[in-house]
């Protein structure tokens, strides 16, 4: 009973406080009042709730259509919500309607949702990517410039970077961008496809058998045209079409058709019996025609195809598809004379001199890797000078700056220490989720971990590792328990960052944690110059 009294007292003081207002004449009116209340406020976060949980679940049982219908229904009614238009944008980029993706990130932005410096990095060199797929090169880079300051410590900006001096046929800048982002993620592979296309290119100051051993160590199938345009350069047909053969591009018709393209043109350089693979060209020429790749793909290689049927004397062939270029690609619409569909009456000297050009000189890679179908673009002019000054260094960072970023490292307090690599995590387009840190005086030891989520969807977890010490500690016993926490933990991979140059056998045993990926003190002060803040040759510490 006693235990009852309490409440008791409880209700009756509530009873006593809402019985003069139940009993005012101005009840029906404050009831009325509190209704148009919930109406208006409540009701719209009831729906928002409903529809975020909705749509996330229709998201993520890959039924896109519907969550665009269902996103959009809301929008008629409601404002717009960060996490729906989220959604929505990557919805449509599901459907490969990018230019409906691209509408909703850009309205992302004009609503204020993108106010972090990192997520404007991931969000705008995500819509750059997208831009530079359409062809959209000059929108391509006016994004990628307004995140210039954390672009150049992001792998995917300077990769991004570097496609579009390759459009410019600025190669020097190009390798050195691509050297950036490799310098930043040295195993992905993609990034070593298009810096062999540059070196490639850069034939007066990168050799080409550096491209034929980076090829053979990191790069995929699809490098082994650079291989054998290597090979033809060098006129060892023999050797061109022994490495064209050993590439099986099943399922892409473009390469494929490529790949007997070059293989024809060795046959008829090496005066070999064209008639088989003639057939074998004529076939995949028609597949890749009839394929589901681009127009803009298909009329490029349709061009040279028609160049080549020439070279070889098939006239016929080459009438034929000449036929079909007019008709479907509109090729060669600048004759004057619109009526030609004889091969030989727009086959003149300086056209097949060019189409012999960009293949003994390789740049017909250009239009196999589809560099050549980009629209070229003028960045500003001091934007250009400032980069082609970047060039000119042998290395990143100045050995110089470099002991300057890892001097102000070390000498930061325990406070500064988070604070500076929280924003390293951030740069890798990652968020802070959990955090472990532990200072010893005694040793001279600061240790951070940082357990962090993806900013892309689907959210992948990572470990992030930051070590500073004064003295070299790094032990195996040390990586196996960084390697059980990941198990543990079950994240997709681990950044350990250290502010020294790796022992060797270090950089041996390294390989029984393959989910571990070592950032030394070089990468570790690429990073630094931007969470550190430095500006010139200074060096401030915002912490």
């Amino acid at each position: 009973m006693l235990q009852n009294k309490p409440m008791e007292l409880l209700l009756n003081n509530i009873i006593n406080v809402l019985k003069p207002i139940i009993q005012s004449a101005y009840f029906p009116y404050t009831a009325i009042l509190f209704l148009i209340i919930v109406i208006l406020f409540l009701i719209p976060k009831i729906a928002l709730v409903s529809t975020i949980n909705k749509s996330t679940k229709l998201f993520n049982n890959k039924k896109y259509f519907d969550v665009i219908r269902n996103i959009e229904n809301f929008f008629k009614i409601h404002k717009y919500d960060k996490v729906l238009l989220t959604l929505l944008y990557k919805s449509y980029l599901n459907i490969e309607n990018k230019q409906k993706a691209l509408h909703y990130m850009q309205l992302m932005i004009e609503k204020g949702f993108i106010n972090d410096k990192y997520i404007k990095l991931f969000h705008n060199t995500t819509m750059a990517e997208i831009l530079y797929e359409l062809n959209q090169t000059q929108e391509a880079f006016s994004k990628l410039f307004e995140i210039e300051k954390e672009g150049e410590y992001d792998a995917r900006w300077c990769n991004l970077i570097g496609k579009l001096f390759m459009i410019l046929n600025q190669y020097e800048n190009a390798i050195y961008y691509f050297e950036r982002a490799l310098f930043i993620s040295p195993k992905n592979i993609d990034y070593y496809e298009d810096y062999i296309v540059a070196l490639f290119l850069k034939l007066k100051e990168k050799s080409s058998q550096d491209a034929m051993s980076l090829f053979i160590t990191h790069a995929k199938k699809e490098s082994i045209f650079i291989v054998s345009l290597n090979n033809i350069f060098k006129k060892d047909y023999s050797n061109a079409s022994l490495w064209l053969t050993k590439a099986n591009f099943v399922g892409d018709e473009i390469f494929e058709c490529y790949k007997q393209f070059l293989l024809l043109y060795c046959m008829f350089l090496m005066n070999q019996d064209l008639n088989s693979q003639k057939t074998s060209f004529l076939i995949s020429l028609d597949k890749a025609l009839h394929s589901q790749n681009r127009e803009s793909e298909k009329s490029r290689l349709l061009e040279l195809s028609i160049f080549l049927l020439f070279f070889v004397k098939d006239i016929n062939n080459a009438n034929h598809f000449l036929s079909v270029g007019r008709n479907t690609f509109n090729l060669f619409s600048s004759d004057l004379d619109k009526s030609i569909d004889n091969v030989e009456q727009i086959m003149n000297e300086d056209r097949i001199n060019n189409y012999l050009k960009r293949i003994n000189t390789g740049s017909i890679i250009l239009d196999i890797f589809g560099y050549s179908s980009k629209r070229i673009f003028m960045p500003p002019i001091n934007y250009l000078k400032r980069e082609f000054a970047k060039i000119t260094k042998d290395k990143p960072q100045s050995e110089e700056m470099k002991k300057k970023i890892l001097s102000a490292y070390q000498r930061l307090t325990d406070r500064g220490f988070i604070k500076v690599n929280l924003r390293i995590v951030k740069l890798f387009e990652y968020y802070p989720k959990k955090i472990r840190s532990s200072f010893s005086t005694e040793k001279d030891v600061a240790s951070l971990r940082v357990f962090a989520l993806s900013i892309s969807y689907p959210h992948t977890g990572a470990l992030f590792v930051f070590r500073r010490s004064a003295l070299y500690d790094l032990t195996y016993a040390l990586f196996q328990a960084i390697n059980k926490e990941i198990e543990e933990n079950n994240l997709e991979s681990c950044f350990f960052f250290f502010n020294f140059a790796l022992d060797p056998d270090v950089q041996h045993y390294i390989e029984d944690f393959p989910k571990i990926k070592i950032y030394d003190q070089s990468r570790l002060a690429l990073f630094l110059e931007e969470s550190l803040e430095l500006k010139k040759s200074e060096t401030s510490i915002n912490a």
